[in-house]
């Protein structure tokens, strides 16, 4: 039996949005560790804070495994449906941000 390979250019767009979406969460992450250093000068910053803040480059490292574990594991519909929710949710959220009703 011969199987049809799956071309690998939408593995690598996916993890081309995804590396921009680190970038940015990245750039979240240390803007909030800026910012939130300056009210606990002397102690660290709280728990809760902290994982607030390193949330979206941690739920960015996560969907990057996921996609590449279900990808590698030959289940395409699944990765692309994980690719289509994190889309929905980025661009879902930029209306949201600026206040633009959809």
């Amino acid at each position: 039996m011969s199987e049809t390979k799956q071309p690998i250019w939408p593995l690598i767009a996916m993890l081309v949005f995804y590396g921009l979406l680190l970038i940015g969460s990245g750039a979240l992450l240390l803007l909030g560790l800026a910012f939130g250093s300056e009210a606990y000068r002397s102690a660290g910053i709280p728990l809760q804070e902290l994982l607030l803040v390193s949330g979206p480059l941690i739920a960015t490292l996560l969907l990057i495994i996921v996609t590449v574990l279900l990808w590698n594991a030959k289940k395409y519909t699944a990765t692309y449906i994980i690719f289509g929710v994190s889309l929905l949710m980025v661009f879902g959220m930029v209306p949201l941000l600026f206040g633009v009703a959809v």
